[in-house]
Protein backbone atom coordinates (compact mmCIF):
# COMPACT_ATOMS: atom_id res chain seq x y z
CA UNK A 1 0.00 0.00 0.00
CA UNK A 2 2.80 2.38 0.92
CA UNK A 3 4.58 1.67 -2.38
CA UNK A 4 1.38 2.43 -4.30
CA UNK A 5 0.94 5.77 -2.53
CA UNK A 6 4.59 6.65 -3.15
CA UNK A 7 4.30 5.86 -6.87
CA UNK A 8 1.09 7.93 -7.09
CA UNK A 9 2.86 10.94 -5.54
CA UNK A 10 5.74 10.64 -8.05
CA UNK A 11 3.31 10.58 -10.97
CA UNK A 12 1.48 13.65 -9.61
CA UNK A 13 4.84 15.46 -9.20
CA UNK A 14 5.85 14.64 -12.78
CA UNK A 15 2.50 15.82 -14.18
CA UNK A 16 2.72 19.11 -12.28
CA UNK A 17 6.36 19.61 -13.35
CA UNK A 18 5.53 19.06 -17.01
CA UNK A 19 2.53 21.43 -16.75
CA UNK A 20 4.66 24.18 -15.22
CA UNK A 21 7.42 23.58 -17.76
CA UNK A 22 5.11 24.02 -20.76
CA UNK A 23 3.25 26.90 -19.15
CA UNK A 24 6.50 28.82 -18.85
CA UNK A 25 7.73 27.74 -22.30
CA UNK A 26 11.04 26.53 -20.90
CA UNK A 27 11.05 22.80 -21.57
CA UNK A 28 13.22 23.03 -24.67
CA UNK A 29 15.14 26.15 -23.78
CA UNK A 30 18.92 26.02 -24.22
CA UNK A 31 21.11 27.05 -21.31
CA UNK A 32 21.72 30.78 -21.61
CA UNK A 33 25.25 32.09 -21.79
CA UNK A 34 26.47 35.63 -22.00
CA UNK A 35 27.93 36.51 -25.43
CA UNK A 36 31.71 36.76 -25.46
CA UNK A 37 32.84 40.35 -25.96
CA UNK A 38 35.96 42.47 -26.10
CA UNK A 39 36.81 41.72 -22.48
CA UNK A 40 38.72 38.63 -23.65
CA UNK A 41 41.20 41.03 -25.25
CA UNK A 42 41.91 42.96 -22.05
CA UNK A 43 45.48 41.66 -21.61
CA UNK A 44 46.18 42.19 -25.28
CA UNK A 45 44.79 45.73 -25.20
CA UNK A 46 46.64 46.70 -22.02
CA UNK A 47 49.98 45.60 -23.49
CA UNK A 48 49.24 47.38 -26.76
CA UNK A 49 48.16 50.56 -24.99
CA UNK A 50 51.24 50.48 -22.77
CA UNK A 51 53.54 50.17 -25.80
CA UNK A 52 51.84 53.10 -27.54
CA UNK A 53 52.14 55.30 -24.49
CA UNK A 54 55.73 54.25 -23.71
CA UNK A 55 57.03 55.13 -27.18
CA UNK A 56 54.81 58.11 -27.88
CA UNK A 57 53.23 56.51 -30.94
CA UNK A 58 50.81 59.00 -32.46
CA UNK A 59 48.79 56.62 -34.62
CA UNK A 60 48.26 52.88 -34.81
CA UNK A 61 45.79 50.36 -36.15
CA UNK A 62 45.35 46.72 -35.19
CA UNK A 63 43.23 43.87 -36.51
CA UNK A 64 42.86 40.38 -35.03
CA UNK A 65 41.44 37.41 -36.94
CA UNK A 66 40.37 34.04 -35.62
CA UNK A 67 39.09 31.12 -37.65
CA UNK A 68 39.10 33.44 -40.71
CA UNK A 69 36.84 36.01 -39.00
CA UNK A 70 37.78 39.56 -38.11
CA UNK A 71 37.01 39.54 -34.39
CA UNK A 72 38.75 42.65 -33.06
CA UNK A 73 39.97 46.03 -34.28
CA UNK A 74 41.42 48.96 -32.38
CA UNK A 75 42.73 52.29 -33.59
CA UNK A 76 44.77 55.01 -31.94
CA UNK A 77 45.25 58.55 -33.13
CA UNK A 78 43.14 61.31 -34.61
CA UNK A 79 40.89 60.22 -37.50
CA UNK A 80 42.34 56.68 -37.59
CA UNK A 81 39.81 53.99 -38.53
CA UNK A 82 39.48 50.70 -40.42
CA UNK A 83 40.20 52.43 -43.74
CA UNK A 84 43.27 54.40 -42.66
CA UNK A 85 46.30 53.64 -44.82
CA UNK A 86 49.78 53.08 -43.42
CA UNK A 87 53.00 52.57 -45.35
CA UNK A 88 53.91 48.93 -44.87
CA UNK A 89 57.46 48.90 -46.31
CA UNK A 90 58.78 45.33 -46.70
CA UNK A 91 55.43 43.75 -45.90
CA UNK A 92 54.99 44.62 -49.59
CA UNK A 93 57.21 41.60 -50.29
CA UNK A 94 54.49 39.34 -48.86
CA UNK A 95 52.04 40.75 -51.42
CA UNK A 96 54.54 40.07 -54.21
CA UNK A 97 55.11 36.53 -52.91
CA UNK A 98 51.36 35.88 -53.06
CA UNK A 99 51.24 37.08 -56.68
CA UNK A 100 54.25 34.97 -57.72
CA UNK A 101 52.87 31.79 -56.18
CA UNK A 102 49.48 32.56 -57.73
CA UNK A 103 51.16 32.76 -61.15
CA UNK A 104 52.92 29.48 -60.44
CA UNK A 105 49.54 27.94 -59.58
CA UNK A 106 48.21 29.22 -62.93
CA UNK A 107 51.09 27.59 -64.78
CA UNK A 108 52.35 30.96 -66.02
CA UNK A 109 55.81 30.68 -64.46
CA UNK A 110 57.86 28.07 -62.59
CA UNK A 111 60.07 28.22 -59.53
CA UNK A 112 63.14 26.99 -61.38
CA UNK A 113 62.49 29.03 -64.52
CA UNK A 114 65.32 31.15 -65.91
CA UNK A 115 64.74 34.90 -65.65
CA UNK A 116 67.31 36.66 -67.88
CA UNK A 117 68.76 36.07 -71.32
CA UNK A 118 67.66 33.75 -74.10
CA UNK A 119 64.70 31.60 -73.01
CA UNK A 120 64.38 33.66 -69.82
CA UNK A 121 61.10 35.21 -68.69
CA UNK A 122 62.50 38.74 -69.11
CA UNK A 123 64.61 37.79 -72.13
CA UNK A 124 66.97 40.69 -72.91
CA UNK A 125 64.65 43.41 -71.55
CA UNK A 126 67.45 44.66 -69.31
CA UNK A 127 70.31 44.14 -71.71
CA UNK A 128 72.80 41.32 -72.14
CA UNK A 129 73.22 39.53 -68.82
CA UNK A 130 76.67 39.36 -67.26
CA UNK A 131 78.42 36.20 -66.15
CA UNK A 132 76.16 33.85 -64.17
CA UNK A 133 73.20 36.26 -64.44
CA UNK A 134 71.41 34.02 -66.95
CA UNK A 135 71.37 31.33 -64.24
CA UNK A 136 69.10 33.39 -61.95
CA UNK A 137 65.73 31.69 -61.39
CA UNK A 138 62.43 32.76 -59.86
CA UNK A 139 63.28 30.77 -56.75
CA UNK A 140 66.61 32.60 -56.34
CA UNK A 141 64.75 35.91 -56.37
CA UNK A 142 62.14 34.76 -53.84
CA UNK A 143 64.93 33.70 -51.48
CA UNK A 144 67.15 36.79 -51.98
CA UNK A 145 69.76 34.54 -53.57
CA UNK A 146 70.33 36.00 -57.05
CA UNK A 147 73.55 37.75 -56.06
CA UNK A 148 72.38 40.89 -57.89
CA UNK A 149 71.16 42.93 -54.96
CA UNK A 150 72.67 44.01 -51.68
CA UNK A 151 71.13 46.16 -48.99
CA UNK A 152 67.88 48.06 -48.94
CA UNK A 153 68.48 50.54 -51.75
CA UNK A 154 66.79 50.49 -55.14
CA UNK A 155 69.56 50.21 -57.74
CA UNK A 156 68.92 49.99 -61.47
CA UNK A 157 67.98 46.49 -62.60
CA UNK A 158 69.69 47.03 -65.94
CA UNK A 159 72.90 48.23 -64.32
CA UNK A 160 73.11 45.21 -62.01
CA UNK A 161 72.12 42.53 -64.52
CA UNK A 162 74.79 43.58 -67.02
CA UNK A 163 77.55 43.16 -64.45
CA UNK A 164 79.34 39.87 -63.91
CA UNK A 165 78.51 37.99 -60.74
CA UNK A 166 81.41 36.73 -58.63
CA UNK A 167 79.56 33.51 -57.74
CA UNK A 168 76.66 31.60 -59.28
CA UNK A 169 73.15 32.39 -57.97
CA UNK A 170 72.13 30.37 -54.94
CA UNK A 171 75.62 30.56 -53.41
CA UNK A 172 74.93 33.47 -51.07
CA UNK A 173 71.64 34.78 -49.70
CA UNK A 174 71.46 38.41 -48.62
CA UNK A 175 68.31 40.37 -47.81
CA UNK A 176 67.73 43.05 -50.44
CA UNK A 177 65.05 44.93 -52.35
CA UNK A 178 66.34 44.42 -55.90
CA UNK A 179 65.36 40.75 -56.14
CA UNK A 180 61.75 41.68 -55.41
CA UNK A 181 61.80 44.59 -57.83
CA UNK A 182 62.75 42.02 -60.48
CA UNK A 183 59.83 39.82 -59.37
CA UNK A 184 57.59 42.82 -59.97
CA UNK A 185 58.86 43.06 -63.53
CA UNK A 186 58.18 39.34 -64.02
CA UNK A 187 54.56 39.94 -63.00
CA UNK A 188 54.31 42.75 -65.53
CA UNK A 189 55.91 40.57 -68.24
CA UNK A 190 53.33 37.82 -67.73
CA UNK A 191 50.56 40.40 -67.97
CA UNK A 192 52.10 41.74 -71.18
CA UNK A 193 52.36 38.37 -72.91
CA UNK A 194 48.75 37.61 -71.91
CA UNK A 195 47.61 40.74 -73.70
CA UNK A 196 46.71 42.76 -70.60
CA UNK A 197 49.77 44.96 -70.29
CA UNK A 198 49.01 45.83 -66.67
CA UNK A 199 51.41 47.49 -64.30
CA UNK A 200 52.49 45.57 -61.23
CA UNK A 201 50.02 47.49 -59.06
CA UNK A 202 47.07 47.09 -61.45
CA UNK A 203 47.78 43.38 -61.85
CA UNK A 204 47.71 42.86 -58.08
CA UNK A 205 44.52 44.87 -57.71
CA UNK A 206 42.73 43.04 -60.51
CA UNK A 207 43.79 39.45 -59.93
CA UNK A 208 44.64 39.20 -56.22
CA UNK A 209 43.31 42.01 -54.05
CA UNK A 210 39.95 43.09 -55.51
CA UNK A 211 38.57 39.51 -55.62
CA UNK A 212 39.19 39.40 -51.86
CA UNK A 213 37.19 42.57 -51.27
CA UNK A 214 40.31 44.71 -50.87
CA UNK A 215 39.70 48.09 -52.46
CA UNK A 216 41.86 50.65 -50.68
CA UNK A 217 45.40 49.31 -50.93
CA UNK A 218 47.70 51.27 -53.20
CA UNK A 219 51.32 51.62 -54.30
CA UNK A 220 52.65 54.94 -53.06
CA UNK A 221 56.11 54.58 -54.64
CA UNK A 222 56.61 53.15 -58.12
CA UNK A 223 60.38 52.91 -57.65
CA UNK A 224 59.90 50.44 -54.77
CA UNK A 225 56.53 48.96 -55.73
CA UNK A 226 57.15 45.22 -55.42
CA UNK A 227 59.57 45.37 -52.49
CA UNK A 228 58.47 48.22 -50.23
CA UNK A 229 55.96 50.41 -52.04
CA UNK A 230 52.52 49.49 -50.71
CA UNK A 231 50.21 51.36 -48.35
CA UNK A 232 47.39 49.43 -46.68
CA UNK A 233 44.94 49.40 -43.80
CA UNK A 234 45.07 46.82 -41.03
CA UNK A 235 41.63 45.53 -42.01
CA UNK A 236 42.63 44.97 -45.66
CA UNK A 237 45.81 43.14 -44.67
CA UNK A 238 43.64 41.00 -42.42
CA UNK A 239 41.46 40.22 -45.46
CA UNK A 240 44.58 39.03 -47.25
CA UNK A 241 45.88 37.07 -44.27
CA UNK A 242 42.78 34.91 -43.91
CA UNK A 243 43.13 33.82 -47.54
CA UNK A 244 46.80 32.76 -47.33
CA UNK A 245 46.89 31.12 -43.88
CA UNK A 246 46.05 27.52 -44.82
CA UNK A 247 42.92 27.58 -42.65
CA UNK A 248 40.02 25.76 -44.35
CA UNK A 249 37.25 28.04 -43.07
CA UNK A 250 37.74 30.37 -46.03
CA UNK A 251 39.16 29.13 -49.30
CA UNK A 252 42.77 30.19 -49.78
CA UNK A 253 43.80 31.88 -53.01
CA UNK A 254 46.94 29.74 -53.21
CA UNK A 255 47.03 26.06 -54.05
CA UNK A 256 48.27 23.42 -51.57
CA UNK A 257 51.60 23.45 -53.41
CA UNK A 258 52.34 26.94 -52.08
CA UNK A 259 51.92 25.67 -48.53
CA UNK A 260 54.59 23.04 -49.04
CA UNK A 261 57.28 25.43 -50.30
CA UNK A 262 60.23 25.37 -47.92
CA UNK A 263 63.09 27.85 -48.48
CA UNK A 264 66.57 26.56 -49.12
CA UNK A 265 68.27 25.84 -45.77
CA UNK A 266 71.17 28.17 -46.64
CA UNK A 267 68.67 30.97 -47.31
CA UNK A 268 67.27 30.46 -43.82
CA UNK A 269 70.64 30.41 -42.06
CA UNK A 270 72.18 33.30 -44.02
CA UNK A 271 69.09 35.51 -44.12
CA UNK A 272 65.84 34.13 -42.70
CA UNK A 273 64.02 37.46 -43.05
CA UNK A 274 60.74 37.82 -44.97
CA UNK A 275 61.14 34.55 -46.87
CA UNK A 276 57.98 33.00 -48.37
CA UNK A 277 56.26 31.85 -45.16
CA UNK A 278 53.26 29.87 -46.29
CA UNK A 279 54.41 26.41 -45.17
CA UNK A 280 54.96 27.54 -41.57
CA UNK A 281 52.34 27.23 -38.84
CA UNK A 282 53.44 30.60 -37.42
CA UNK A 283 55.21 33.45 -39.19
CA UNK A 284 55.71 37.20 -39.36
CA UNK A 285 56.08 39.43 -42.39
CA UNK A 286 57.79 42.62 -41.24
CA UNK A 287 58.20 46.15 -42.56
CA UNK A 288 60.67 48.77 -41.39
CA UNK A 289 57.91 51.35 -41.05
CA UNK A 290 56.74 49.23 -38.11
CA UNK A 291 54.25 47.03 -39.90
CA UNK A 292 53.71 43.36 -39.18
CA UNK A 293 51.40 40.68 -40.52
CA UNK A 294 51.58 37.84 -38.01
CA UNK A 295 50.15 34.35 -38.33
CA UNK A 296 50.06 33.51 -34.62
CA UNK A 297 48.89 29.90 -35.04
CA UNK A 298 46.67 27.79 -37.28
CA UNK A 299 43.56 29.85 -36.53
CA UNK A 300 44.69 33.21 -35.19
CA UNK A 301 46.37 36.16 -36.87
CA UNK A 302 47.38 39.72 -36.06
CA UNK A 303 48.00 42.82 -38.16
CA UNK A 304 49.66 45.75 -36.42
CA UNK A 305 50.55 49.03 -38.12
CA UNK A 306 52.00 52.16 -36.52
CA UNK A 307 53.17 55.49 -37.85
CA UNK A 308 56.59 55.64 -39.43
CA UNK A 309 57.77 58.47 -37.23
CA UNK A 310 57.99 56.39 -34.06
CA UNK A 311 61.32 55.59 -32.42
CA UNK A 312 60.42 52.09 -31.31
CA UNK A 313 62.77 50.28 -33.71
CA UNK A 314 63.08 46.48 -33.44
CA UNK A 315 61.34 46.56 -30.07
CA UNK A 316 58.16 46.76 -32.15
CA UNK A 317 58.57 43.22 -33.42
CA UNK A 318 59.43 41.95 -29.93
CA UNK A 319 56.25 43.51 -28.57
CA UNK A 320 54.30 41.99 -31.48
CA UNK A 321 55.52 38.58 -30.30
CA UNK A 322 54.26 39.30 -26.79
CA UNK A 323 50.90 40.39 -28.22
CA UNK A 324 50.75 37.09 -30.07
CA UNK A 325 51.27 35.29 -26.78
CA UNK A 326 48.35 37.21 -25.29
CA UNK A 327 46.17 36.00 -28.16
CA UNK A 328 47.31 32.40 -27.72
CA UNK A 329 46.03 32.48 -24.15
CA UNK A 330 42.47 33.30 -25.24
CA UNK A 331 40.35 30.14 -25.01
CA UNK A 332 36.91 31.56 -25.84
CA UNK A 333 36.52 33.85 -28.83
CA UNK A 334 33.76 36.23 -29.92
CA UNK A 335 31.48 34.77 -32.58
CA UNK A 336 31.14 38.03 -34.51
CA UNK A 337 32.74 38.73 -37.88
CA UNK A 338 33.60 42.37 -38.46
CA UNK A 339 34.33 41.57 -42.11
CA UNK A 340 30.58 41.27 -42.53
CA UNK A 341 29.77 44.64 -40.95
CA UNK A 342 29.48 47.80 -43.06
Amino acid sequence: MKNTQKSFKIVIWLVVSVFICFSLGSCNAEPTTEPIGEEVFDDFYNRLRGTIEQFGISSASVAVVHDDRLVYTKHFGESIDNDSLFRIASVSKLITQVAIFWLIDQGEIYLDEQVFGENGILDFDFGTPGRYVNQVTVKHLLEYGSGLGSGLGFPSIQDRTQRDLTNPPGTNFSYNNLDYQILGRIIEKVSERNGEGLTYEDFLLKHILSPLGIKNMMVHSQSSDASAGWSASAADLARLLVRINNNPTKEDILSPAAFTFTPTPLAITQNGQNLPPFASTTWQSRGSTQAVVYKVNEKTGLVLLINQGSNIGNTFFIRAGFLGNDLRRITQWPSNDLFQEP
